[in-house]
């Protein structure tokens, strides 16, 4: 039984999925194939890039773009030729759909070493603006998108899923060698650093990793939802620990319960 939370929180998933919708028809994937590459993204991705939440995950009402996107890099995990082969189709549909043109994908891994193309690049700073924009990476409107009257455990998962994508997206710009090098040095919303990570790191991920409600009320110890949106915790905000060491760094952590 999954835990009843459901529903993708990100603002810049909804933004993407309302603006991408009406594109995406042309993908297709076998419903018992769906259900394996899902399978395959949580069980070799998602270790790696815990953005979603499995527990509360629901392919049947998340945003179809959001599903199709993860179904592709299940594809790609695999290491199934034809498959991954499929995966370069769909992947440059899902792009075509954010207004992108068809574009040749290299053997990318895990760590997403190799560089991104330029067109791929341009998309890429253009969801940091987007973040910049909607003020993502500021942990007092990460808090004002909710109300004392909502579920804590929902405003706790929000909370935490943004934190997760914001982290994500960081690891990621830099990974692809663009920081410092391919953002235009004129438009500060392209560019992403550490100083710009006004937030703490993900906590509880034990719980974050939960599927049942068995396993969720388990790791839910004593406080964990309390006082979510009474502290901004800024002494503990990532962008501190980058003015203290005065560098822009590899965000290498371990994840703490």
């Amino acid at each position: 039984m999954p835990v009843p939370i459901v529903g993708r929180r990100s603002p810049v998933v909804r933004e993407t999925h309302h603006a991408a919708s009406a594109y995406v028809e042309g993908f297709t994937v076998l419903w018992t194939d769906r259900r394996r590459f899902l399978n395959l993204y949580f069980e070799k991705f998602n270790p790696y890039w815990l953005l979603i939440h499995r527990g509360s995950f629901d392919e049947d009402i998340e945003a179809p773009f959001l599903v199709q996107a993860m179904i592709v890099i299940g594809m790609w995990m695999s290491d199934e030729p034809n498959a991954r082969s499929a995966a370069i189709d769909l992947h440059n549909t899902l792009a075509s759909a954010i207004g992108q043109q068809r574009v040749s994908a290299g053997n990318l891994g895990i760590d997403l070493k190799p560089s991104l193309s330029r067109t791929n690049t341009d998309l890429l700073n253009s969801l940091v603006g987007s973040c910049k924009r909607l003020d993502m990476l500021y942990y007092p409107s990460i808090l004002a998108r909710y109300s004392q009257r909502d579920s804590r455990p929902y405003i706790w998962l929000g909370i935490e899923e943004t934190k997760r994508f914001n982290l994500a997206l960081y690891r990621v710009y830099r990974a692809a060698s663009v920081v410092g090098k391919r953002a235009d040095d004129a438009d500060t919303h392209a560019r992403l650093t550490a100083r710009d990570l006004r937030f703490p790191f993900p906590t509880h991920t034990r719980l974050w990793k939960t599927m049942s409600m068995a396993e969720w009320g388990s790791a839910a110890g004593r406080g964990v939802f309390d006082h979510l949106l009474d502290d901004t915790m800024e002494e503990m905000w990532i962008s501190r620990a980058h003015e203290a060491l005065g560098i822009d760094w590899e965000l290498e952590y371990t994840p703490q319960d």
